[in-house]
């Protein structure tokens, strides 16, 4: 088309009245040659892709014929020009019916303005509007411009302006057996017609990618990392390893534990707070203390260390040293305990020595707090089935009496040297030993069993902690024999004479005599370890008037008279092996001790004499051998099953008879007659008959050693030991220390079976002669 002046006219007499000269129609045609119209008509867009970005298409036109040779032009109008990325670049799409020569008529006549000509292109186009003939509403076929085209596709598709229907996922099962992908795995493309070749092709090319994929076993579907699936619109992907139930709820209990340490721990040991914000926090740290579950948090994540730094100025304050104490109490009491390093060990010597006194004044509320969280402990413990055994009351409640228990079993755990050198250097061996002086002595001004029987609990506690002090420690040994001019040694002393007049007061197995009975016990282990090889500790012992009778009456007299049956066998050694750390080495002991007069107790005649120290020990000897010997053949009877006769008589007596055999063994032949309830009583009797004979061996063994430790050096005394025994030999004595002596080297190391052995050896000489 051509820009003259008649095509001109045309268009101005398209646009105003019918009749109107050329010069008014120019007029009005350059009034509406401007490139934005006030109100331009909206146009019907359709969706367009979701990556192309919109532009502006400067100048539309659309032409049409009226009458053979007049074109109507509409006013130019600014509308969006629609792009599509498929192609060498952006495509303006015009309306169908427009053609090439209405757009240079549109150019020549509107080039006043700024002008943007489209792009021109020829048929076959791919647009975005574009669509297939045959395209079905109700399918689910990907537009064509998602789908790949081949060459000889594109020429088939035509320009028309309608919009994409949206596609609709459809769902096809595949089962997953073979070598195929599973349910979970397998990402179903969009189908329309099955007999199109475009879906077979997208089907090949889906499946391709989705074999190449690495296929899970069905069986690790039930694994224990649990997967989960999550459908997204470009596929299925499969998140591993997600978290069981109680295993987030694991997770959550252990990040609010870690967030409340944490919040607790920086109000401890922030400096500038108060000693109220810091006791109130201690008491939280307690309360959560309580359940094992928490403990077990702190212990593993090794914030034991932590905790016990935080408290490290506990002492500073009797308040806040009480709620310190209570922490590290329940910290201390499980089966695993502690760490005892340097830091631990001086916050428990510093909490040790606040007692509860003028200088150690703590508020009631707190005390009442602190019972609390311990009544509530002793509740959680013994709601699992473990039973636990607290002494200490609301009245003598103190950071002393909390911290003393809680070290008896940090030291229970721990044998290293280190921890006991560390309680010598800071202090607390020697606040042990100040404690056990001022008990013995509350002791003796006691009247009432009560009162007596409160002050035995720490002193047992005492003598617990000295006693694993001074274990194979020669230089804490040295230390409490030596300190202060031997008042520990002193103050045992003095408890022996008092605890044996009290308990000779008391009825026999009460809770008084037993927990009298239990301290003396407690004191012979540490009195044994401290005169172990040590000739210092035993001539000082020995020195001490009426010391040596003293403890060799409580396992003749007070033991069988007064003891429980589960504390004789305790009293008879420790005092034996006591006895004999004594006199082993000492020659004045053996002479004082051999020259006494002591008291004896018989439980079998129920009989009370005072006996010479030779004549009692031997006469306890023979009446534990003789004991073992009983019960070492009725084991044997009970024990030893024969096989049964071949007669048949006899099978027939035996069937009818329900009671053992004549010789007292079990009939073989009777077990099958016997309920599984027998068994066991039977079981259970033979294993009390073997429980009881070691007790007698033991006991037995021990006192012949310390008689052929006085028999050392002292012929008249072998003498007048020979004419005490059966045949006047020392055989039966020299037996039972060489079984004592195998026993010992299976059971034990070599130490201290070296003594043994010289003492066996001079009875053997003796007995030679």
């Amino acid at each position: 088309m051509s820009t003259s002046g008649g095509s001109r006219g045309k268009l101005a007499q398209g646009f105003g009245t019918n009749g109107a000269d050329q010069t008014a129609a120019s007029l009005f045609d350059s009034v509406f040659s401007k490139p934005a119209n006030r109100f331009p008509k909206r146009p019907v867009l359709v969706e367009e892709e979701k990556d192309a970005l919109p532009s502006v298409v400067s100048e539309a036109s659309t032409s049409r014929n009226l009458d053979g040779n007049q074109k109507m032009m509409s006013p130019p109008v600014s509308l969006p020009e629609s792009t599509s990325t498929e192609g060498d670049g952006n495509v303006d799409q015009s309306p169908s019916g427009s053609n090439s020569d209405d757009d240079d008529t549109m150019d020549s006549q509107h080039s006043s303005g700024p002008v943007r000509r489209p792009p021109k292109h020829t048929l076959p186009i791919s647009s975005n509007y574009e669509f297939d003939d045959n395209f079905d509403e109700d399918s689910n076929t990907p537009p064509a411009s998602k789908r790949a085209k081949s060459p000889e596709e594109e020429p088939q598709q035509s320009l028309r302006l309608l919009p994409k229907k949206e596609a609709k996922p459809i769902y096809r099962h595949t089962w997953s057996t073979g070598s195929g992908p599973s349910d979970e795995e397998q990402e179903e493309p969009n189908e329309t017609r099955e007999d199109s070749p475009e879906v077979a092709k997208t089907a090949n090319v889906e499946n391709n990618k989705l074999l190449a994929k690495p296929r899970v076993p069905i069986w690790r579907s039930q694994s224990a990392a649990t997967t989960a699936t999550i459908q997204k619109d470009e596929g299925v992907r499969r998140i591993r390893k997600v978290k069981e139930a109680h295993e987030c709820l694991e997770i959550g209990e252990q990040d609010d534990y870690k967030q409340d340490l944490e919040y607790i721990l920086s109000s401890l040991a922030n400096q500038n707070a108060n000693i109220n914000t810091k006791c109130l926090s201690a008491i939280t740290l307690a309360k959560k203390c309580i359940t094992s579950d928490f403990r077990q948090f702190i212990r593993t994540k090794g914030l034991i260390g932590a905790v016990f730094r935080s408290l490290i100025d506990a002492p500073s304050d009797a308040n806040f040293a009480l709620c310190a104490a209570t922490v590290v109490y329940l910290m201390c009491r499980d089966h695993i305990s502690v760490k005892a390093d340097a830091t631990t060990l001086r916050l428990l010597s510093s909490l040790l020595k606040m007692e509860t006194g003028p200088l150690c004044q703590v508020d009631e509320k707190y005390k009442k707090q602190v019972h609390d969280i311990f009544k509530a402990y002793v509740k959680n413990s013994e709601s699992t089935g473990h039973k636990i055994a607290f002494d200490i009351d609301l009245e003598n409640i103190s950071p002393s009496s909390l911290v003393l228990e809680a070290l008896v079993y940090v030291l229970s755990k721990n044998h290293e040297e280190a921890v006991k050198n560390e309680l010598l250097t800071q202090g607390a061996l020697q606040w042990v030993v100040t404690k056990v002086e001022k008990i013995t002595q509350s002791l003796e001004e006691s009247q009432t069993n009560e009162t007596a029987q409160k002050l035995l609990i720490p002193l047992e506690r005492c003598f617990r902690v000295l006693e694993m002090c001074t274990l194979f420690h020669k230089k804490n040994q040295a230390y409490l024999i030596s300190h202060r001019g031997s008042v520990l040694i002193n103050s045992c002393a003095k408890l022996i004479a008092l605890q044996q007049e009290r308990v000779s007061r008391c009825e026999t197995n009460s809770e008084l005599a037993y927990a009298h009975l239990g301290c003396l016990s407690m004191m012979a282990r540490v009195l044994m370890n401290l005169s172990h090889e040590n000739e210092l500790c035993c001539t000082k012992l020995g020195q001490i008037p009426g010391f040596l009778p003293l403890c060799l009456s409580s396992f003749t007299y007070i033991a069988p008279k007064y003891a429980a049956d589960d504390k004789k066998f305790d009293l008879y050694v420790m005092m034996c092996s006591l006895l004999v750390n004594l006199v082993e080495r000492c020659n004045s002991n053996r002479r004082k001790l051999i020259g006494s007069q002591i008291r004896t107790y018989d439980p079998v005649t129920k009989e009370e004499t005072e006996l010479p120290v030779l004549e009692a020990l031997t006469k306890l000897f023979l009446s534990r051998e003789e004991a073992a010997k009983n019960i070492d053949e009725d084991l044997d009877k009970d024990l030893v099953m024969e096989e049964p006769d071949m007669n048949e008589n006899d099978n027939e007596e035996n069937d009818d008879d329900d009671g053992p055999r004549e010789d007292g063994r079990l009939d073989r032949g009777r077990l099958e007659d016997m309920s599984e309830a027998e068994m066991l009583m039977h079981v259970q009797s033979a294993m009390n008959k073997a429980s009881a004979h070691m007790e007698d061996s033991v006991v037995a063994s021990y006192v012949a050693l310390l008689i052929g430790c006085l028999l050392q050096q002292n012929e008249e005394a072998a003498n007048r030991v020979r004419e005490l025994l059966p045949d006047g030999r020392l055989d039966s004595m020299i037996e039972q220390l060489h079984r004592f002596l195998e026993f010992m080297n299976i059971a034990s190391s070599n130490k201290g079976c070296r003594s043994i052995e010289k003492i066996v050896e001079y009875l053997e000489r003796m007995n030679s002669e």
